[in-house]
Protein backbone atom coordinates (compact mmCIF):
# COMPACT_ATOMS: atom_id res chain seq x y z
CA UNK A 1 0.00 0.00 0.00
CA UNK A 2 1.35 3.10 -0.90
CA UNK A 3 2.56 6.02 1.97
CA UNK A 4 -0.18 8.70 1.04
CA UNK A 5 -2.94 5.48 1.08
CA UNK A 6 -1.72 4.36 4.38
CA UNK A 7 -2.37 8.35 6.36
CA UNK A 8 -5.42 8.94 4.04
CA UNK A 9 -6.86 5.37 6.02
CA UNK A 10 -5.08 6.11 9.67
CA UNK A 11 -6.59 9.72 8.85
CA UNK A 12 -9.97 7.93 8.41
CA UNK A 13 -9.84 5.35 11.30
CA UNK A 14 -9.21 8.35 13.34
CA UNK A 15 -12.11 10.20 12.71
CA UNK A 16 -14.62 7.33 12.94
CA UNK A 17 -13.50 5.70 16.03
CA UNK A 18 -13.41 9.76 17.41
CA UNK A 19 -17.34 10.02 16.32
CA UNK A 20 -18.29 6.89 18.00
CA UNK A 21 -16.24 7.76 20.95
CA UNK A 22 -18.02 10.98 20.84
CA UNK A 23 -21.38 9.24 20.41
CA UNK A 24 -20.93 7.05 23.24
CA UNK A 25 -19.95 9.19 25.38
CA UNK A 26 -22.82 11.37 24.33
CA UNK A 27 -25.12 8.69 24.90
CA UNK A 28 -23.53 8.05 28.38
CA UNK A 29 -24.13 11.47 29.36
CA UNK A 30 -27.99 11.27 28.71
CA UNK A 31 -28.79 8.12 30.08
CA UNK A 32 -26.82 9.48 33.60
CA UNK A 33 -28.68 12.50 33.40
CA UNK A 34 -32.06 10.45 33.35
CA UNK A 35 -31.47 7.98 35.21
CA UNK A 36 -30.68 10.75 37.94
CA UNK A 37 -33.88 12.62 37.43
CA UNK A 38 -35.85 9.27 37.49
CA UNK A 39 -34.50 7.54 40.27
CA UNK A 40 -32.79 9.80 42.19
CA UNK A 41 -35.06 12.94 42.36
CA UNK A 42 -33.88 14.57 45.72
CA UNK A 43 -30.02 14.37 44.46
CA UNK A 44 -31.97 15.64 40.87
CA UNK A 45 -33.09 18.95 43.00
CA UNK A 46 -29.97 19.42 44.54
CA UNK A 47 -28.16 19.37 41.32
CA UNK A 48 -30.59 22.26 40.06
CA UNK A 49 -29.82 23.97 43.24
CA UNK A 50 -26.20 23.54 42.63
CA UNK A 51 -26.15 24.93 38.68
CA UNK A 52 -28.56 27.56 39.69
CA UNK A 53 -25.63 29.03 42.53
CA UNK A 54 -23.26 28.53 39.62
CA UNK A 55 -21.63 25.47 40.29
CA UNK A 56 -21.27 21.78 38.79
CA UNK A 57 -19.56 22.92 35.30
CA UNK A 58 -18.37 19.28 34.32
CA UNK A 59 -20.58 17.49 32.00
CA UNK A 60 -19.79 14.12 33.86
CA UNK A 61 -21.34 15.21 37.13
CA UNK A 62 -24.26 13.09 36.49
CA UNK A 63 -22.00 10.46 35.46
CA UNK A 64 -20.32 10.29 38.69
CA UNK A 65 -23.08 10.56 40.99
CA UNK A 66 -24.92 7.40 39.26
CA UNK A 67 -21.74 5.56 39.40
CA UNK A 68 -21.19 6.18 43.25
CA UNK A 69 -24.74 5.36 44.26
CA UNK A 70 -24.23 2.18 42.91
CA UNK A 71 -20.67 1.47 44.00
CA UNK A 72 -23.03 2.30 47.75
CA UNK A 73 -25.14 -0.78 47.10
CA UNK A 74 -22.64 -2.99 45.86
CA UNK A 75 -20.19 -2.16 49.21
CA UNK A 76 -23.10 -1.44 51.56
CA UNK A 77 -21.25 0.39 54.31
CA UNK A 78 -22.32 0.96 57.49
CA UNK A 79 -20.08 3.79 58.07
CA UNK A 80 -18.72 6.23 56.08
CA UNK A 81 -16.71 9.56 56.01
CA UNK A 82 -16.53 11.88 53.38
CA UNK A 83 -13.85 14.02 52.59
CA UNK A 84 -15.23 17.14 51.32
CA UNK A 85 -19.11 17.94 51.11
CA UNK A 86 -21.21 18.56 47.73
CA UNK A 87 -23.67 17.10 45.78
CA UNK A 88 -21.63 13.52 46.95
CA UNK A 89 -23.58 14.10 50.00
CA UNK A 90 -26.52 14.02 48.48
CA UNK A 91 -26.14 10.57 47.22
CA UNK A 92 -24.70 9.33 50.55
CA UNK A 93 -27.61 10.92 52.40
CA UNK A 94 -30.09 9.08 50.13
CA UNK A 95 -28.65 5.62 51.01
CA UNK A 96 -28.29 6.81 54.69
CA UNK A 97 -32.17 6.60 54.59
CA UNK A 98 -32.30 3.42 52.65
CA UNK A 99 -30.43 1.90 55.53
CA UNK A 100 -31.35 3.10 58.71
CA UNK A 101 -28.40 3.36 61.33
CA UNK A 102 -26.08 4.19 59.09
CA UNK A 103 -23.17 6.70 60.49
CA UNK A 104 -22.43 9.49 57.98
CA UNK A 105 -19.85 12.28 58.74
CA UNK A 106 -19.33 14.74 55.90
CA UNK A 107 -16.25 17.04 56.69
CA UNK A 108 -15.19 20.53 54.96
CA UNK A 109 -13.00 23.26 56.00
CA UNK A 110 -15.36 25.77 54.59
CA UNK A 111 -18.95 26.68 57.18
CA UNK A 112 -19.68 28.26 54.58
CA UNK A 113 -19.82 25.30 52.00
CA UNK A 114 -21.02 23.53 54.86
CA UNK A 115 -24.45 25.44 55.15
CA UNK A 116 -24.86 25.42 51.39
CA UNK A 117 -24.44 21.63 51.09
CA UNK A 118 -26.88 21.08 54.38
CA UNK A 119 -29.46 23.74 52.93
CA UNK A 120 -29.66 22.42 49.86
CA UNK A 121 -30.45 18.86 51.95
CA UNK A 122 -33.84 18.25 52.18
CA UNK A 123 -34.72 18.37 55.96
CA UNK A 124 -35.24 14.52 55.75
CA UNK A 125 -31.52 14.19 54.66
CA UNK A 126 -30.22 16.93 56.16
CA UNK A 127 -30.92 14.83 59.38
CA UNK A 128 -28.85 11.81 58.19
CA UNK A 129 -25.26 13.71 57.74
CA UNK A 130 -22.87 14.65 61.20
CA UNK A 131 -21.63 17.68 59.08
CA UNK A 132 -18.36 18.72 60.73
CA UNK A 133 -16.31 21.88 60.19
CA UNK A 134 -12.28 20.45 60.25
CA UNK A 135 -9.23 22.77 59.34
CA UNK A 136 -7.13 22.61 56.35
CA UNK A 137 -3.65 21.51 57.29
CA UNK A 138 -0.88 22.05 54.74
CA UNK A 139 3.02 21.10 55.55
CA UNK A 140 5.90 19.27 54.30
CA UNK A 141 6.46 15.76 55.06
CA UNK A 142 9.51 13.86 53.82
CA UNK A 143 9.72 16.59 51.01
CA UNK A 144 5.84 16.42 49.86
CA UNK A 145 3.93 18.94 50.00
CA UNK A 146 0.93 17.42 51.27
CA UNK A 147 -2.37 18.46 52.98
CA UNK A 148 -5.37 16.91 54.74
CA UNK A 149 -8.24 17.63 57.65
CA UNK A 150 -6.97 18.08 61.48
CA UNK A 151 -8.32 15.27 62.62
CA UNK A 152 -10.81 16.44 65.30
CA UNK A 153 -13.62 13.97 63.46
CA UNK A 154 -11.77 10.98 64.54
CA UNK A 155 -13.90 10.70 67.73
CA UNK A 156 -16.78 9.73 65.41
CA UNK A 157 -15.25 6.84 64.68
CA UNK A 158 -13.98 3.70 66.40
CA UNK A 159 -11.41 1.56 65.11
CA UNK A 160 -13.10 0.47 61.42
CA UNK A 161 -14.50 2.80 58.85
CA UNK A 162 -16.32 0.70 56.14
CA UNK A 163 -15.88 3.81 53.32
CA UNK A 164 -13.63 6.94 52.89
CA UNK A 165 -14.76 8.83 50.13
CA UNK A 166 -11.78 11.91 48.95
CA UNK A 167 -12.82 15.06 47.01
CA UNK A 168 -11.17 17.08 49.78
CA UNK A 169 -9.82 19.23 51.15
CA UNK A 170 -9.12 21.85 48.25
CA UNK A 171 -4.99 20.92 47.11
CA UNK A 172 -3.65 23.32 45.24
CA UNK A 173 -0.53 24.12 46.53
CA UNK A 174 -0.07 27.54 48.27
CA UNK A 175 3.33 27.55 47.13
CA UNK A 176 3.11 26.10 43.80
CA UNK A 177 0.08 27.34 42.26
CA UNK A 178 -0.80 24.86 39.71
CA UNK A 179 0.51 21.66 41.05
CA UNK A 180 -1.86 19.26 43.18
CA UNK A 181 -0.94 18.23 46.58
CA UNK A 182 -1.43 14.72 48.00
CA UNK A 183 -4.59 14.81 50.26
CA UNK A 184 -3.53 12.44 52.64
CA UNK A 185 -6.23 11.78 55.55
CA UNK A 186 -6.14 8.30 54.07
CA UNK A 187 -3.15 7.28 55.21
CA UNK A 188 -3.24 9.30 58.20
CA UNK A 189 -6.14 7.37 59.14
CA UNK A 190 -4.12 3.83 58.82
CA UNK A 191 -1.57 5.43 60.67
CA UNK A 192 -3.37 5.88 63.55
CA UNK A 193 -4.56 2.23 63.57
CA UNK A 194 -8.21 2.65 61.97
CA UNK A 195 -8.75 -0.05 59.52
CA UNK A 196 -10.41 1.39 56.73
CA UNK A 197 -12.38 -1.30 54.15
CA UNK A 198 -12.82 0.61 50.97
CA UNK A 199 -11.24 4.33 49.72
CA UNK A 200 -13.15 5.74 46.74
CA UNK A 201 -11.60 8.72 45.13
CA UNK A 202 -13.33 11.36 42.87
CA UNK A 203 -9.95 11.42 40.82
CA UNK A 204 -7.45 13.25 43.06
CA UNK A 205 -4.91 11.83 41.46
CA UNK A 206 -1.79 12.68 43.31
CA UNK A 207 -3.81 11.22 46.73
CA UNK A 208 -4.16 7.62 44.95
CA UNK A 209 -0.89 7.44 44.13
CA UNK A 210 0.54 8.79 47.34
CA UNK A 211 -1.73 6.34 48.85
CA UNK A 212 -0.49 3.30 46.73
CA UNK A 213 3.01 4.23 47.46
CA UNK A 214 2.81 4.29 50.83
CA UNK A 215 3.89 1.66 53.30
CA UNK A 216 0.24 0.61 53.48
CA UNK A 217 -0.67 0.32 49.85
CA UNK A 218 0.41 -3.45 49.44
CA UNK A 219 -2.58 -4.03 51.85
CA UNK A 220 -5.14 -2.77 49.54
CA UNK A 221 -6.16 -3.95 45.43
CA UNK A 222 -7.03 -1.16 43.28
CA UNK A 223 -9.29 -0.77 40.37
CA UNK A 224 -8.24 2.41 38.92
CA UNK A 225 -10.27 5.25 36.95
CA UNK A 226 -9.19 5.86 33.53
CA UNK A 227 -6.39 8.47 34.23
CA UNK A 228 -4.55 5.99 36.13
CA UNK A 229 -5.20 2.85 34.26
CA UNK A 230 -1.52 1.63 33.29
CA UNK A 231 -0.53 0.78 29.61
CA UNK A 232 -1.32 -2.84 29.61
CA UNK A 233 -4.58 -2.26 30.89
CA UNK A 234 -7.62 -2.29 28.36
CA UNK A 235 -8.15 1.05 25.95
CA UNK A 236 -12.25 1.16 27.80
CA UNK A 237 -12.66 1.89 31.48
CA UNK A 238 -11.56 -0.34 34.05
CA UNK A 239 -14.50 -2.16 35.21
CA UNK A 240 -16.79 -0.84 37.97
CA UNK A 241 -15.61 2.11 38.35
CA UNK A 242 -15.43 4.85 35.25
CA UNK A 243 -14.90 8.15 37.30
CA UNK A 244 -13.50 6.71 40.62
CA UNK A 245 -10.60 4.76 41.66
CA UNK A 246 -11.39 1.89 44.12
CA UNK A 247 -9.14 0.65 46.73
CA UNK A 248 -10.51 -2.66 48.78
CA UNK A 249 -8.68 -3.60 51.95
CA UNK A 250 -7.66 -7.30 50.98
CA UNK A 251 -8.73 -8.87 54.35
CA UNK A 252 -12.38 -7.45 54.16
CA UNK A 253 -14.89 -8.94 55.00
Amino acid sequence: MKRWMKRRLSWALRRTSGFIMSRRYEDALKSSRQTVSQHMPRVDQYLRQQREAGGLATAHCSMQLVELAKMLERLRPRTILECGSGATTCVFAEYAARNPGVLLVSLDNSQRYLDETANRLPVELRELVRFELAERVVEMISGTEVCYYAPTYRPHFSGRIDLVYVDGPYNESPSKPGTQMPCIDTTQLLDAGIDVCHFLFDNRLTSVKYLMNSPHGFRYDAELCHWLAAERDPIWFVEPVRHHSWLRLRTAT
